[in-house]
């Protein structure tokens, strides 16, 4: 069930020790409506792969151009990693603490290198 998938996640999680990893697995499910996935092929928010989709934007999240929180949410922070493989994601767990592009690359400089 979907719903288990993402419970056990948010339970679980937090467990994981630093350098360790956490196994999704059948994610086909995320298909399935009576696993509680989605129709049309698309899987969508509340599903396993939903969770997926949301761990690869924490993993970005310095990049997020307009941040929701002001301070990195726990899977923000620790999720360093998603590997994704048919019907099976591992995600590693350690230190998000990578910053943003250096100032060299930001989009305005890349803009005006562009318009000479």
């Amino acid at each position: 069930m979907n719903e288990h998938v993402r419970t056990s996640f948010r339970t679980l999680f937090p467990y994981v020790r630093p350098g360790g990893l956490y196994v999704i697995e059948d994610l086909q499910t995320a298909y399935f409506t009576d696993f509680g996935g989605s129709t049309g092929g698309v899987a969508g928010p509340n599903t396993s792969l939903g969770l997926v989709k949301e761990l690869i934007d924490d993993l970005h999240h310095r990049e997020h151009r307009q941040p929701s929180v002001t301070r990195p949410t726990p899977t923000q922070s620790t999720v360093t990693g998603v590997h994704a493989y048919h019907n099976i994601v591992f995600v590693e767990k350690g230190t998000n603490g990578e910053d943003t592009l250096p100032t060299w690359m930001d989009a305005d400089v890349w803009t005006a290198l562009g318009a000479k």
